[in-house]
């Protein structure tokens, strides 16, 4: 690609829709045929992205969508809005403008996740024109050809479907939007209507100057606010002067020296949070300063491999084996250096503008080569969304260098414009369908991080939060396994050993736990759910009195924590100190009134006291606070039971269904009340038997029905007797026993069961 002075002033892209009239461009009939190809444009590029990215409506949330949207407190109330700004530590990381944009969907659509992809699909497409538009008037050959490989790019797809990259897509629009105003002061961007002069004056207007000047720095605020990788828009404004002229000047660093001042200043400020806010501390990458430049000149070899060849594109990449000490090691700085040093040497051979795509790529990428650390560097040093800006210098290069060769062929076998129409179109679509089936891996936290550990066994934080979920699904054995293997490529991921510690209560392996007190006490005591659980553990050990010590000390310490509040709480109902329960629940209810088990606990706590009345309405506070929460609608049922009214129990377990139709113990009680019910009219054992099938064929039936037990066991067969299917119980209790292990106490109970249903 040859970016001369020719190059950016002269020199036509082959890929503008040719016109149908001999018109001058600066006539009437000119500006419309102009008008006209833009708005062609524009909106092949909105097209175009929606095809490739359009997947994305169907994702929901995955990793940190949790913190950034879906628990983030801040978006809920004006203060909160307030908080965005004010306070740094209350959000993920201090992107406020980013933030803000969450707050409002959040007021406009909830947490429907379809409304925020929505909008980052509209954002990146948004950006795509941008820089087109920005391109073609810098008359870069094949300027709409590479907005398109922007806009289609698989590169981008974890930008794009990735909520919480919702950082990429805005910052990016304020990049671009910044880019404009910031080289029309510099003298660099012909005016819109004379893009073939050969020279480009400054605006002489010094009123006009100072708005653009305003607007380029206002804008570039916003970009930063929204992602501090920003901050080398300054840098990439003069080498695109340089260039253009071949030069630089003094006036050119003045106009751009309050932006590197404010880029900086904004830089530093986000370093500062990634060590003391989210954790981006030595401890986690423990790299050398000559381990970090071998890195540096690594890091951009792999997104360019990516860009050119994007087949290999994982979510969490292996981790690199970074030694400095290592001479082969540093052939990739040496290359890196060298390809550069080349291109600027050679210039005149290749053109200033391959310079200028090589070195913004870098430059560009400069905040990810590894000489600051960042969290996600503990996992693996690269990933895609640390590339979507920089991306753009070696797309350029390349829909640049493909124009100018089409240009050249179709001149010399005399190809009709088709051709070259044609050979953009091919690419294109090609990358838009990879980047279609890449998308689909975001579509849940299941997907996600199965293919992701299939694709990289290593990937420490996908063996983790895979562990995490299995976990969740009550597949406890087998969370197990990945988390044990989680721990042992990383010994020090906090949130892993927190899941360890929640699989061994839970298998009841309350001894493991004890005799890693010491690591675990080390690691975890900043965490409140450490303390949670260690209550658990002594709970489990039978230390009642050290349980309800370690609840009374963490919940001192973090009291705006609702679960170690809400556990205390429940923990003081077993132990029959009613009225400190009750304290503890309603603080729980009152800091997050979403939390819907802490309202479910005070209900039975309630009931204890003989306060029906006051139950009934925590109760359904559960159902309306956390629908998704089984033991709320169980509850609420128990309660209308108890006070003779069946057949409002029989509906609340009706509408339990419908949100968690695959829900066991939802489908026990409700299969239970249609076949054992005390209203006949109502009973319906086939009904009964169909949701009872549906729910053991759904994935982690085993596991639900395990934990269930031999009650549960029990209600389950009988209900299948009830609909007159003794096939289907004895099926049930065969396999519930190949569940048990050998030695479990319940197998001559399952035994003699399996025998009486045979005869």
């Amino acid at each position: 690609m040859t970016l001369t002075r020719e190059t950016f002033d002269t020199r036509k892209s082959s890929l503008e829709l040719p016109r149908t009239s001999s018109e001058p461009s600066g006539s009437l009939a000119g500006d419309v045929q102009s008008s006209y190809r833009l708005w062609v444009w524009v909106l092949l590029i909105v097209v175009a992205t929606i095809f490739a990215h359009g997947q994305g409506l169907a994702c929901g949330y995955i990793w940190d969508d949790d913190a950034y949207v879906e628990q983030n407190k801040t978006l809920r109330t004006w203060q909160g809005l307030w908080l965005i700004w004010s306070s740094p530590e209350s959000t993920p990381q201090y992107y406020p403008l980013v933030h803000t944009t969450f707050w409002i969907e959040y007021h406009l659509w909830g947490l429907w996740p379809v409304g925020y992809h929505a909008t980052n699909i509209f954002l990146h497409a948004i950006t795509s024109v941008l820089i087109g538009r920005l391109l073609v008037r810098l008359q870069v050959p094949g300027a709409w050809l590479i907005a398109l490989l922007f806009a289609v790019h698989p590169l981008h797809v974890e930008s794009v479907a990735w909520i919480t990259e919702r950082k990429n897509v805005l910052s990016g629009l304020f990049y671009f939007l910044a880019a404009t105003p910031l080289l029309e002061c510099l003298g660099v961007l012909p005016k819109k209507k004379d893009v073939t002069r050969q020279q480009v004056p400054i605006d002489s207007g010094v009123e006009s100057f100072w708005k653009k000047w305003m607007l380029a720095l206002v804008l570039f605020l916003a970009a930063l606010l929204s992602k501090t990788v920003t901050c080398t828009l300054p840098a990439a404004a003069l080498l695109v002067a340089w260039g253009v002229r071949g030069r630089l000047t003094w006036r050119d660093v003045k106009v751009t020296a309050p932006f590197f001042v404010l880029g900086i200043s904004m830089g530093i400020l986000t370093a500062y949070l990634e060590v003391t806010h989210v954790g981006a501390t030595f401890e986690y990458v423990p790299l050398s300063f000559w381990d970090r430049l071998v890195l540096a000149g690594r890091i951009p070899w792999f997104y360019a491999f990516q860009i050119v060849w994007p087949q290999t594109l994982i979510f969490i990449y292996p981790k690199w084996s970074i030694d400095a000490s290592q001479p082969l090691q540093w052939l990739y700085p040496v290359a890196t250096l060298g390809v550069l040093l080349g291109t600027l040497l050679f210039r005149r051979q290749l053109g200033r503008g391959t310079f200028v795509g090589i070195a913004y790529f870098i430059g560009t990428l400069f905040p990810a080569l590894g000489f600051f650390n960042v969290y996600p560097m503990r996992f693996s040093y690269v990933a895609d969304h640390f590339a979507y800006l920089a991306s753009l210098g070696i797309m350029a290069l390349g829909g640049a260098g493909l124009t100018l060769a089409w240009q050249a062929a179709a001149r010399r076998f005399q190809w009709p414009s088709v051709v070259p129409l044609l050979g953009m179109g091919l690419i294109v679509m090609l990358l838009a369908f990879i980047s279609r089936s890449q998308t689909e891996i975001y579509k849940d936290v299941w997907t996600l991080w199965n293919a992701t550990v299939q694709a990289n066994p290593n990937a420490t934080v996908a063996q983790a939060n895979l562990g995490k979920l299995l976990l969740q699904r009550g597949d406890i054995q087998i969370a197990l396994v990945h988390i044990e293997e989680a721990y042992r490529q990383d010994p020090i991921l906090d949130t892993n050993l927190l899941n360890w510690m929640t699989a061994k209560i839970r298998l009841q392996q309350f001894s493991d736990v004890r005799d890693k007190c010491d690591e675990l006490n080390k690691r975890l005591d900043p965490h409140a759910e450490f303390h949670r659980l260690m209550a658990m553990m002594f709970l489990g050990l039978n230390e009642p009195s050290r349980a309800e010590k370690t609840f009374a000390e963490g919940v001192a310490r973090f009291p705006e924590d609702t679960s170690l509040a809400g556990d205390y709480g429940a923990f003081l109902i077993r132990q029959g100190k009613f009225s400190e329960a009750e304290s503890q629940l309603r603080k729980a209810t009152a800091i997050e009134p979403l939390n819907g088990q802490s309202w479910s606990d005070l209900g039975i706590c309630l009931m204890q006291v003989n306060r029906p009345g006051e139950a009934l309405e925590a109760f359904q506070m559960a159902t309306q606070k956390s629908p998704l929460m089984a033991e709320g609608w169980k509850n609420l049922a128990q309660w209308y039971l108890q006070h003779g009214q069946p057949g409002r129990s029989l509906e609340t377990m009706r509408l339990a269904h419908q949100k968690l139709p695959l829900e066991l113990s939802i489908v026990e009680e409700y299969a239970w009340q249609l076949t054992h019910g005390e209203i006949p009219a109502e009973q319906d054992a086939a009904l009964a038997r169909l949701i009872v099938n549906q729910a053991l064929a759904a994935p982690g039936a085993g596991s639900q029905l395990k934990t269930g037990g031999l009650p549960t066991l029990l209600r389950l067969a009988q209900v299948f007797l009830a609909s007159g299917d003794t096939i289907a119980a004895r099926q049930l209790v065969d396999r519930y026993l190949k569940l048990l292990p050998e030695n479990d106490a319940e197998r001559l109970t399952v035994m003699e069961l399996q025998k009486k249903l045979m005869q």
